[in-house]
């Protein structure tokens, strides 16, 4: 059969969701500067794992976010459902927090603990103790600024077992569909290896952002649909 996509919105299905990021993103440069092996307990080792789960659920309830699935119906899934191959997760265009009234995170109160060394780690509760908050507060920066006016690519991962089947593309595609359809601009930020794939379906390059503590580069990746190529 072939691959259809379908919007997601049960928050019981970010489990598979962070299943197919965890396999499709091993030894991610991102995913090491947000949780630094440094900072892992192993007396709580799915500390992690509940934190990115929970932000996936709150992701798919986010009203104005668009979470994408690939699904094929003749492929099932453990428990005889239909099995997501890879999904894409977009955020409407919106006005930031500033902009709304609302505080920013860093001038709320914050979820982090000094670490001795002059850096930040999570508490427990608002944030995993695993995580480097330094790293998550830059993202958070960058990733506010890219809200106005412009469709947000936030997520994008494809289950291994079914890569080159062009579903990322399919994905990415679906979005740019909706950016065309209401005139407004696709952003992304690409890690190196998807650089490649975010050209050749139209984006340009806008600059590399600042290096993250491990020299992990993100790049930051526009395509406008007002503009001539």
């Amino acid at each position: 059969m072939p691959v259809k996509l379908i919007r997601v919105q049960d928050p019981s299905l970010a489990v598979p969701m962070y299943s197919i990021n965890r396999r499709a993103f091993v030894n991610d440069g991102l995913q090491e500067a947000l949780f630094p092996s440094s900072l892992f307990d192993p007396s709580d080792p799915d500390e992690q794992h509940r934190f990115r789960i929970g932000m996936l659920k709150d992701r798919l309830a986010a009203p104005k976010a668009w979470s994408t699935a690939a699904v094929d119906d003749d492929i099932k899934d453990e428990d005889g459902g239909v099995k997501m191959l890879g999904y894409a997760a977009w955020y409407e265009p919106e006005s930031s927090a500033a902009e709304n009234g609302q505080p920013r995170q860093d001038e709320e109160e914050q979820g982090w603990v000094k670490d001795g060394e002059g850096g930040l780690r999570g508490d427990g509760e608002k944030f995993p103790r695993c995580m480097d908050v330094n790293v998550y507060q830059e993202l958070d920066r960058m990733v506010d600024e890219s809200k106005r006016m412009l469709l947000d690519l936030r997520s994008l991962a494809v289950d291994p077992d079914h890569s080159g089947r062009g579903l990322a593309t399919q994905l990415v595609q679906w979005g740019l569909d909706r950016a065309k359809e209401d005139n407004v601009p696709a952003y992304l930020e690409s890690s190196p290896a998807a650089l490649s794939l975010y050209k050749r379906l139209g984006f340009v390059v806008v600059k590399d952002l600042p290096p993250l503590n491990n020299g992990h580069v993100l790049t930051a990746m526009l395509i406008d649909p007002k503009e001539k190529k």
